[in-house]
């Protein structure tokens, strides 16, 4: 049984980079992983993380750090953010516009590939192309 070399994300680009020799791609893990953790840092909604692919390869992961504020009511959203639910919401999708501009910056510093899923089998193996971001 195959499987997908990388996580997939709904709400971002997959940027990924698969380094020539181990040397290299255990410096370029740890400078993304210092980016990452300076830019987690100003997040409230997000966690940025680098991720090693399947089989080669490493990629930028983001994914949702607690609840999603479009799936809280008002009462939720003051708990969790002391803030109204609609501007939760707001600052959520400002947020989320904010990483992918950080990963389009970082992916373009490090020249990294942005990928899009374009088949899955029904083994689990999945098919990339080259995505225009």
């Amino acid at each position: 049984m195959g499987t997908a070399n990388f996580y997939s994300m709904e709400d971002f680009p997959l940027y990924v980079i698969d380094p020539e020799d181990e040397w290299e791609a255990e410096d370029i893990y740890n400078e993304l992983a210092a980016e990452a953790d300076r830019k987690n840092e100003d997040l409230l909604f997000h966690k940025i993380s680098i991720r090693s692919g399947y089989y080669t390869g490493m990629q930028l992961y983001v994914e949702t750090d607690g609840d999603i504020p479009e799936e809280c009511d008002n009462s939720e959203c003051r708990y969790n953010w002391n803030m109204f639910r609609s501007v939760a919401i707001r600052k959520y999708e400002a947020e989320q516009r904010k990483i992918r501009r950080w990963m389009k910056q970082t992916a373009q510093y490090y020249s990294m590939t942005c990928l899009e899923v374009s088949g899955r089998f029904s083994n689990g193996t999945a098919v990339y192309r080259r995505c225009l971001v």
